[in-house]
C-alpha cells in the first residue's frame, strides 16, 4: 500500500496577537502569484533569486526565492509580479503567517492525497527538494483535487504547495 507521511512542516496557522510594541518600516521583496498569493521576503534577510531552465537549457521554467529558512518555489508562468517595497513590520512571535482562505488540508489514503475546501481552480504543486516541479493539479469547481503519489518516485521527499500552506511529505 502506498502512503505518504505528513511532516510537521505546516505553514498555515492564522493567528492574531495584540501588540503594544512600536511598528517599524522595512524594505521587502514581494512576489505576487497569478492566483493572488503574495510572499514577502525582508531585504535584511538577503533574499536570493535563482531561475531553473527546462531540459532544453533555453527556457526558464521556475523561480526560487530563498531568505534564511524561508523558500518559495514557483513556476515562472505562475509569477504575476515581483517588486521591492516598504512595508510595516508588526512585531510578533510568529516568523511567517500564511492565512488560509479555504481549507485545503490534505488527507492521505490509498496512495493518493485528497484536498477539499479549495477555491475552484486553485493549484496544488508538488516539488522535489531541489525545486523541480514534479506535477501540478487544479481544484475542480467543487473545490476538490487529488494527487496520485504512484506517479512519483518512492522513498523521495516532496514539498506539496497549496494556495494556503506547504507540506513536506515522504512518498513511501
Amino acid at each position: 500500500m502506498k502512503t505518504a507521511a505528513l511532516s510537521l512542516l505546516t505553514l498555515a496557522a492564522p493567528s492574531v496577537m495584540a501588540q503594544t510594541e512600536e511598528v517599524t518600516v522595512s524594505k521587502y521583496l514581494v512576489v505576487t502569484e497569478m492566483d493572488g498569493t503574495q510572499t514577502s521576503f525582508k531585504l535584511a534577510d538577503s533574499p536570493a533569486i535563482t531561475f531553473a531552465a527546462a531540459a532544453d537549457g533555453e527556457n526558464v521554467t521556475e523561480m526560487t526565492v530563498t531568505a534564511g529558512d524561508q523558500t518559495l518555489m514557483v513556476a515562472i508562468a505562475d509569477v504575476k509580479d515581483y517588486v521591492l517595497m516598504d512595508k510595516e513590520d508588526t512585531p510578533s512571535a510568529i516568523d511567517q503567517t500564511v492565512v488560509s482562505e479555504n481549507g485545503g488540508k490534505p488527507e492521505f489514503a490509498d496512495g493518493k492525497v485528497y484536498f477539499s475546501g479549495l477555491k475552484p481552480g486553485a493549484r496544488i504543486s508538488v516539488y522535489t527538494l531541489d525545486g523541480v516541479q514534479a506535477l501540478t493539479v487544479a481544484a475542480g469547481s467543487d473545490g476538490k483535487a487529488s494527487i496520485d503519489l504512484g506517479s512519483l518516485e518512492k522513498g523521495t521527499v516532496y514539498i506539496l504547495r497549496t494556495p494556503s500552506a506547504g507540506y513536506k511529505i515522504l512518498n513511501k
